[in-house]
């Protein structure tokens, strides 16, 4: 054999050696020198009994111009795809929360609700709230609802409903810089997509991969998974119903409020994608019972509103809760803005008053115009 299709063969042979040894270091969890070694003993003992090695072999089947390079992808692409999969597949399991990954999908309607109530538009969702919980009015916040006594920097018992972009596993998207990171993640596939991949992730599913991207995605997935549900009850299901563009998950869980003291309360997750936009919604019932009929009161208003549809979605608001809305549809404009600090100051509640006050002296770190204090 030419010397030129021997040094192929060489790299050919310890490109076999390292991708299998990758692939018992991930699933025999032997050490790897002593995997190497054993490695090469094969290979020399394959030597021995065939004449030639694994790439020497290959080499002698064609032309080495034509061989080498189809030789090398097939063994680039095997292994990345198998080796790597095997390599990661324990890592990977050991952070898996089995009732999150084991948890089963099933198709769910909301029921039709006509009870009056406050809707809010947040950050892309629109939501309808009872207009009272256990005889406690709904307060608003930029991000929240609120329902129960108030008593500035203490934790009391109520309903909170939050509305944000954080509690969505898609912020973890919004936050990555690195494109490469991005794209091996699945983000660049919208956020519709994404929830859809962790929603379908399964081991099952993992275990069929058959491209390295395929086996990097689909282990993402899995542990965003799992960090996603690791609040929900144990045997409970994942309701998903649609509202048009929008593909809504509903899962019952219970959240560690201070792992201090160890407070649990009930909680609603409820996970909101279009093709544009994600955000979670979350009803937190704090030292009250859980009420099923609120939370699907809520689950049968969810969806998505474009922006510049606030205005016209939301007409019959009055008040607070429609100034609200048209202060969050503008992006916090000074005008809209001081409308709210009027109508908070005259007629709202002091968790009111305080969130409004709190909420624009953040803002006003990012936008010197609106570093207003309620008057």
């Amino acid at each position: 054999m030419p010397i030129g299709s021997r040094f192929a063969a060489a790299i050919l042979d310890l490109l076999l050696g390292f991708f299998i040894a990758f692939a018992l270091a991930g699933t025999t969890r032997l050490d790897i020198k002593l995997l190497v070694i054993l490695i090469f003993v094969a290979g020399y003992l394959y030597r021995l009994l065939f004449h030639a090695s694994p790439g020497q072999q290959m080499m002698q089947l064609g032309h080495p111009l034509a061989t080498f390079p189809a030789a090398l992808a097939i063994i680039l692409y095997a292994g990345l795809t198998f080796s790597l999969g095997a390599f990661v597949r324990p890592l990977v399991d050991a952070k898996l929360t089995s009732k999150a990954i084991d948890a089963k999908a099933v198709a769910w309607q909301p029921p039709a609700f006509h009870a009056a109530g406050v809707s809010q538009w947040i950050d892309g969702a629109v939501l309808t709230v009872p207009g009272a919980v256990n005889g406690w009015k709904p307060e608003l916040a930029h991000c929240c609802v609120f329902y129960g006594p108030y008593v500035p920097e203490q934790s009391q018992p109520g309903l909170m409903i939050t509305v944000l972009p954080t509690n969505h596993p898609y912020e973890y998207c919004r936050g990555a810089a690195n494109r490469w990171a991005r794209y091996l993640a699945g983000c660049d596939e919208g956020p519709l997509a994404f929830q859809r991949a962790f929603l379908e992730a399964s081991r099952e599913q993992r275990n069929r991969a058959l491209s390295p991207l395929a086996v990097v995605r689909r282990n993402f997935a899995l542990i965003a998974r799992s960090q996603t549900l690791e609040d929900m009850n144990p045997g409970t299901e994942l309701r998903v119903f649609q509202r048009g563009g929008t593909q809504i998950i509903w899962i019952v869980g219970t959240l560690k409020l201070k792992k201090e003291t160890g407070q649990y309360a009930p909680v609603d997750h409820f996970f909101l994608a279009d093709d544009q936009n994600a955000l979670g919604v979350d009803l937190i019932w704090k030292q009250i019972p859980r009420d099923p009929s609120i939370a699907e009161q809520v689950a049968s208003s969810l969806r998505m509103l474009p922006r510049n549809e606030v205005a016209s979605g939301l007409a019959q608001q009055a008040g607070i809760p429609r100034l609200y809305n048209a202060t969050r549809a503008a992006n916090y404009t000074v005008i809209t803005v001081d409308e709210l600090i009027a109508a908070v100051q005259a007629g709202g509640t002091p968790r009111e008053r305080h969130y409004l006050a709190t909420h624009l002296t953040t803002l006003g770190q990012t936008q010197p115009a609106l570093r207003l204090e309620p008057r």
